[in-house]
Formats: structure tokens, C-alpha cells, sequence
């Protein structure tokens, strides 16, 4: 059973808290708001959205799709996604562990650039889950030059792999050990 769980930014030491994302009821206007905002972000946007739309922003009517997908994938266990809160209670990050197969999954991340540091944390947290749910491998792949990403992993003991071209872009292939 998903639950809570507690995360301490890795700068501040101060503990926030992963949220799955188990019910649309939970997640309020204002924490819409807060995730169009990180997703409109520089980094975030440029990295995850800016060629899917076209240079257009993320809308609210975008983060609310967004939110309904992910409740249903968790719910189905296609994907899990959580989302984390500050100690505040405010949302400023997310992470996403997506089913490749009965063995492997996919982590990605993103966070607000404004409350940087709970995100290595986080994402130990999801691999432990992800190791009781039953996954043996857990893979992620940044983009080439995104280096808080690959900072991240290389904190948690990731394995770099390979590089894959894209016709848009380079991504890096990392591997837990």
C-alpha cells in the first residue's frame, strides 16, 4: 500500500514529505497553481515541456490533466507518481516511477528551482518503494547537460550506461547498482 512518506531536504535538513497521488480531491487550486508554476520554471519547462508545446506555456487546465492521469496510473499501477511537500505544505517537487516491465522501472523527477534539495532524498525513497513493489532494476535518463539531475543520481549510486541520440536530444542511460 502506498502511503506518506517522510524526506528531508538534503540542504536545509528540514522534512517534507512524499505524497502519492491517490485521489484528484487531494491535491487543491492553490497546489495546482504551484505545479503550473514549477512547470512554467526555466528549468523544468525547457527540460520536460517546451517541445511537446510548441513554446507554449502549461496551463492550469494542462496540470489538472496532468494530475488526473497520474491518479489513474497510480491507482492501475502502471505508474506511481508522488508529489513532494515542504514542511509547509506547499508542493515543490514530483517524481515518477513508471513500469517498463515486470522487473524495470523508469524514475524521472522534477522540482521547484525555488526549494532546491529535497530531491536526492525523494528519489531514495521511491527506490525503496520501488524495490518492495518488486522492481530489480530502476533506470532513469537525464538529458545531456542537465547536471542537477545527474548529480542526483550519482549521489544515490547510479551507473552510467549509454548515450542515446534523438532526433531532439541526447539522453544519458543511468542504472542503479
Amino acid at each position: 500500500m502506498l502511503k506518506p512518506i517522510k524526506v528531508r531536504n538534503f540542504l536545509s535538513q528540514k522534512v517534507g514529505v512524499l505524497v502519492p497521488l491517490l485521489d484528484e480531491e487531494l491535491i487543491s487550486d492553490k497546489d495546482v497553481q504551484q505545479i503550473k508554476n514549477i512547470f512554467n520554471s526555466h528549468d523544468v519547462y525547457d527540460r520536460l515541456f517546451k517541445r511537446t508545446l510548441k513554446n507554449r506555456a502549461f496551463t492550469l487546465e494542462n496540470v489538472k490533466r496532468y494530475i488526473k492521469w497520474s491518479v489513474t496510473q497510480t491507482l492501475n499501477k502502471n505508474n506511481i507518481t508522488y508529489i513532494i511537500r515542504d514542511k509547509n505544505t506547499i508542493v515543490c517537487g514530483g517524481i515518477d516511477l513508471q513500469k517498463v516491465d515486470s522487473e524495470t522501472a523508469t524514475i524521472g523527477y522534477w522540482a521547484d528551482p525555488k526549494t532546491p534539495g529535497f530531491i536526492t532524498n525523494a528519489v531514495k525513497e521511491i527506490i525503496k518503494v520501488a524495490k518492495e513493489i518488486g522492481y530489480k532494476n530502476i533506470d532513469a535518463y537525464p538529458e545531456e547537460g542537465n547536471e542537477k539531475s545527474i548529480k542526483v543520481l550519482n549521489r544515490l549510486d547510479f551507473k552510467y550506461v549509454e548515450k542515446i541520440i534523438k532526433p531532439d536530444k541526447v539522453l544519458l542511460k543511468y542504472l542503479t547498482s
